[in-house]
């Protein structure tokens, strides 16, 4: 009996001490896993901090880059109403100039518009960017190229200055066609070319300033680019340019002894003007080198006549770089030192610059403003 007592109690022991273990074991689990709780929910609890930490840095950094924009937009706002103000006021002055000229000159161009007999003839562009290159192909072959300029040409066409005339490429058949006033002594290419193909010449509607330094397909190239800038219709475009609206026979001959009269009454009749750039920067423009280009122009702004402009295909895409406020330094004018062909042209426009009110300063100035506002207008879109 004893040692079944003793046995019992052993037993009795022996669960005790082993739930005793299961709950320390249980107890050990138990705290094992919340302490895996507590280590997760902290990480959690960091995750989620470095989370809105950076949620916090990243809206900072947008309102930031917000803010940056803003100041950014104000601040070429800001330019281009300064911009907008100056352009504004030059064109109040210059209207308040033009206004005066106007007044000065109103019965005087009144007066020259009525004597006017008839208006000169042009060119129509349609002739010029889609048959005349064609045409001198044909005629002059391999001696008219890319690099050919219309000094070129006249001389392929009329022969060389100390030999004018001796030999002479009839294109169009402009060498012996008859001019009413002088005889069988050929007439215009612009005459000529009406002659030879319906509807190419008619009354001028746009008159030309140019240089015969420049080549021939890069000139007909810029004459291209602008009509179709302009959205103007080819066939009723209708272009006086002196190498073709003159009648050379006469001009290379010296039978045209008032070049500069002639001009002005021809510019005024048509009242309109397209310049022809090689470059905007008066440093290597061919344009501002010439004494007649900038004198047109002058004359055309005293005149009241419209005036526009078009580049060459390589100083257009130059001028899309340039900064608007270095323009009035690249456009440098200076006509007193400008070139002419003919000396005698030359010295007589340049007396009546010298005469003119404000004399060369104020033309250098009043050229070159006038080239800086419209490629102004083109670098903003205006």
């Amino acid at each position: 009996e004893e040692r079944r007592r003793k046995e019992e109690e052993q037993r009795r022991e022996e669960e005790a001490r082993h739930r005793q273990e299961q709950r320390s074991r249980e107890e050990e689990e138990r705290r094992r896993q919340e302490e895996e709780q507590r280590r997760e929910e902290e990480a959690r609890h960091r995750q989620e901090q470095r989370s809105r930490e950076e949620e916090e840095r990243r809206r900072k950094e947008e309102e930031q880059r917000r803010e940056e924009e803003a100041r950014h937009r104000q601040s070429t706002m800001q330019a281009l109403q300064v911009i907008q103000d100056r352009l504004e006021a030059f064109e109040r002055r210059t209207e308040e100039e033009d206004r005066q000229r106007q007044e000065r000159m109103h019965r005087e161009e009144e007066e020259r518009r009525r004597q006017a007999a008839a208006r000169p003839q042009g060119v129509s562009a349609d002739f010029l960017v889609n048959q005349l290159d064609t045409a001198l192909q044909e005629e002059l072959g391999e001696k008219y190229n890319d690099q050919t300029t219309f000094a070129d040409l006249a001389v392929l066409l009329w022969g060389p200055e100390e030999k004018r005339f001796s030999k002479i490429v009839n294109i169009f058949g402009h060498a012996t066609m008859s001019d009413s006033d002088r005889g069988p002594h050929g007439v215009s290419l612009c005459e000529a070319i009406g002659a030879h193909t319906p509807g190419a010449a008619q009354d001028a509607n746009l008159f030309v300033s140019w240089t015969w330094r420049y080549g021939v397909r890069k000139f007909l190239a810029a004459i291209r680019r602008y009509c179709i800038e302009k959205k103007l219709d080819l066939k009723s475009t209708f272009l006086w340019i002196c190498f073709f609206c003159n009648d050379q026979f006469a001009w290379l001959s010296g039978g045209v002894n008032d070049g500069v009269e002639t001009f002005g009454e021809t510019l005024k009749t048509i009242g309109k003007m397209v310049c022809v750039l090689d470059d905007f920067n008066g440093a290597k423009a061919l344009y501002f080198s010439r004494l007649w280009p900038v004198f047109e122009v002058f004359t055309a702004c005293a005149a009241q006549v419209d005036v526009d402009f078009v580049l060459m295909s390589d100083a257009a895409e130059a001028l899309r770089a340039v900064a608007a406020g270095d323009l009035k330094f690249l456009v440098m004018v200076d006509v007193m030192n400008a070139q002419a062909s003919d000396p005698q042209d030359a010295t007589k426009i340049k007396e009546l610059i010298r005469t003119a009110p404000g004399g060369p300063d104020h033309i250098n100035s009043e050229v070159g403003k006038l080239f800086v506002k419209m490629m102004t207008r083109v670098l903003f879109g205006l």
